[in-house]
């Protein structure tokens, strides 16, 4: 019997590549997982909307946060999904022990060569108001406009299995894989049963934000959802399901961008940027993945994308304009533009909204340059949500 069933009812600790100093979270999975709620639930017949109200939360989409690096990857090619690397009984590379002894010998786990794309539970509510934080992972989130079919989480055909729960310090995380393939070694669970990481009811869905820990502590809970690539032939239906948008983040990482207590009018020249990104076309989503903004009405935030766009060309003209008043070398500049990778790369790759444009605005020839912010502003207007 594969190993995270011999693993179920018993504590677990995991540490990264093997430093046994330091303990940061603990993995486990009960025998029955209406163990993890705070208080024994009523069955389905007769559940109550406080119990739900009190232990799960609503959410109507899914978000994958990720860097500006990583999002121009995908925004190029669409998603790529990847092996599970992160710290889980699915990677190896965990040590995982029991009273500070390593289990040996780990059996290799069942989704050991499975590709999954990581989303957590959101809504869409939350991506228009300015004020709303992501914790960790990046500034730029990919949600879902549709969580139902083979390119969402739920239809006929699509199987749900429990993979862990990861506790750290202060808060816990139900991990749960979504895939039409079978795994016999995993255990499945009904979403349509109270007491699941992920609950359906008359097509709403909830998770538990409220978790009895291993050691009977009650603490906030999220839910990570392995998205594992599927067979079936609608690729870019997948990737289309998704609008894309820029949201701050407290996270001190080196790729970034911070900003405390920003204003929506600091967040336009983020929107602007993946707006341009959008409406080049040179990626593969020329069938236009639509951008979504904060703004409250289509004529306010039209109104401020046009406004910084016209800041951000007449700034990257005049930045131009004395560069080659500078004498500066064209050549060399022409040639290390013809050299990289895609608009965008480098549009998605400076932090300067202004250095980004102005990577753009080099490759026109000088007599297109001026028009080029009216036919950017056609060309954005229609990947706007």
């Amino acid at each position: 019997m594969f190993g995270i069933i011999s693993y179920t009812s018993r504590t677990v600790r995991g540490q990264y590549n093997g430093q046994r100093s330091n303990i940061y979270y603990t993995h486990w999975l009960p025998k029955d997982l209406k163990r993890l709620l705070p208080q024994e639930p009523p069955d389905d017949q007769n559940l109550q909307p406080d119990f739900l109200s009190k232990f799960y939360q609503k959410f109507d989409t899914l978000l994958h946060v990720t860097t500006c690096k990583n999002a121009a990857l995908i925004l190029k090619t669409g998603f790529r999904p990847t092996s599970v690397r992160s710290n889980s009984v699915v990677n190896s590379e965990t040590e995982l022990l029991v009273k500070m002894e390593s289990i040996e010998p780990r059996p290799l786990h069942p989704l050991r060569e499975s590709k999954v794309i990581w989303y957590g539970a959101g809504n869409t509510s939350d991506l228009r108001n300015p004020e709303f934080t992501v914790v960790r992972y990046g500034n730029v989130v990919f949600s879902m406009q549709r969580l139902d079919g083979f390119e969402g989480i739920f239809r006929i055909g699509l199987k749900f299995y429990f993979i862990e729960v990861i506790e750290y310090v202060k808060k816990s995380a139900c991990r749960i894989l979504v895939s039409h393939r079978d795994y016999p070694l995993l255990r499945p669970f009904d979403p349509e049963l109270i007491g699941s990481p992920l609950y359906i009811k008359r097509g709403q869905l909830y998770y538990n934000s409220l978790l009895k820990r291993s050691d009977g502590i009650i603490c906030e809970n999220d839910l990570e959802i392995m998205k594992e690539e599927t067979d079936y032939r609608f690729q870019k239906d997948y990737d289309l399901n998704h609008c894309v948008s820029f949201c701050k983040c407290t996270d001190e990482r080196y790729d970034i961008i911070g900003k405390e207590n920003p204003s929506l009018s600091d967040l336009v020249p983020y929107y602007l940027k993946l707006a341009i990104v959008l409406a080049c076309g040179e990626s593969k989503y020329r069938d236009r993945l639509s951008l979504q903004t904060p703004f409250e009405k289509r004529e306010e935030r039209d109104k401020e994308l046009k406004s910084e766009l016209e800041r951000v060309h007449n700034e990257a003209v005049q930045k131009w304009q004395r560069m080659e008043e500078e004498e500066l070398d064209i050549e060399k500049i022409k040639q290390a533009i013809q050299n990289d990778t895609s608009v965008v790369e480098r549009l998605m790759g400076r932090v300067d909204i202004v250095d980004s444009y102005l990577d753009l605005l080099k490759q026109f020839p000088e007599g297109s340059r001026t028009n080029l912010k009216d036919t950017l502003w056609e060309e954005i207007v229609k990947v706007l949500s």
